[in-house]
This record gives structure tokens, C-alpha cells and sequence, in this order.
């Protein structure tokens, strides 16, 4: 595996994959031009860290976006999210993917890292088998507008 930076030019690329991707796969209805501006947003963050993935012939198998948090006592990654697509889920892309990220965090001093991810048995099966645990002091809370 190979791992780069993900920058501006690499926006366009990502994008076409993610709304591929999410909507042959996943049941989403992107466009593109939303993809490239969520991917572009992560990328242009402040502090942000975002990691293709590569495999030995150039593919690109999936990438990783997040950013870097301060508080008062501690440095944290917030991992926003990440993708593996679909011909290369289930092969160990991922675990590969999210130790890189772990790995690039802790060198730029984080010291904790966090998600939020779908409450179902995949993922929950996923993050904690990489150790990580479920937050039980919060809650996420939204409001819809209609």
C-alpha cells in the first residue's frame, strides 16, 4: 500500500469515486458537484489530514478525510470518514488504512483520536476491533429542517 496527502488537485478524482461509490453501493443519490465540494471542504479545513490509499498498481482503494481538534488538555483527530470502495472492502484496505491515519496523527501530536460512525454491527465490529470504544458521555443531537 501507498499513502499520500490528499490536496486541491486530487478533489475531482475523489469526488467521481466517492459519488460512485455511495451511489452504486450504498443507496446514495450524490451529484457531482456536492461530492467536490464535501471533499473540497475536508481538504481546505484548517488543520485538516486527509489520506488516499493507493495499492501497488496505482489503484486508488479508498481514502481517509479528518482534521486536527485543540482543547484545553489534549490534541484529538476527529476521523470525519472513511471510505474503502467496494472491490477492495473486506481485504484488509481498511484496517490498513485507519492505522496510517493513526499512525500520521500521533506524529502530528494527537493524542486521541474520534469518530462518528453508523450505529449497525459492521461497523461497530470494525472500529472496535481496532480498539477503539463507544463514547458513553455523548450524544449526538441534530434538528431537520423541513
Amino acid at each position: 500500500m501507498r499513502y499520500f496527502v490528499m490536496n486541491e488537485p486530487d478533489v475531482e478524482e475523489i469526488a467521481r469515486l466517492y459519488m460512485d461509490y455511495y451511489n452504486n453501493h450504498e443507496g446514495g443519490c450524490w451529484q457531482y458537484e456536492k461530492a467536490c465540494r464535501r471533499i473540497h471542504q475536508m481538504v481546505t479545513i484548517e488543520d485538516s489530514l486527509c489520506l488516499i490509499q493507493k495499492d501497488d498498481e496505482s489503484n486508488t482503494t479508498g481514502f481517509v478525510m479528518g482534521y486536527f481538534k485543540e482543547y484545553d488538555d489534549i490534541s484529538v483527530y476527529y476521523l470525519e470518514e472513511i471510505v474503502i470502495f467496494a472491490d477492495y472492502q473486506n481485504k484488509g484496505y481498511g484496517t490498513q488504512l485507519l492505522k496510517e491515519i493513526e499512525k500520521c496523527a500521533l506524529e502530528y501530536g494527537a493524542e486521541h483520536i474520534e469518530l462518528t460512525s453508523v450505529n449497525d454491527a459492521h461497523h461497530m465490529h470494525f472500529y472496535k476491533g481496532f480498539g477503539m470504544y463507544e463514547a458513553i458521555n455523548l450524544k449526538i443531537m441534530g434538528k431537520h429542517y423541513e
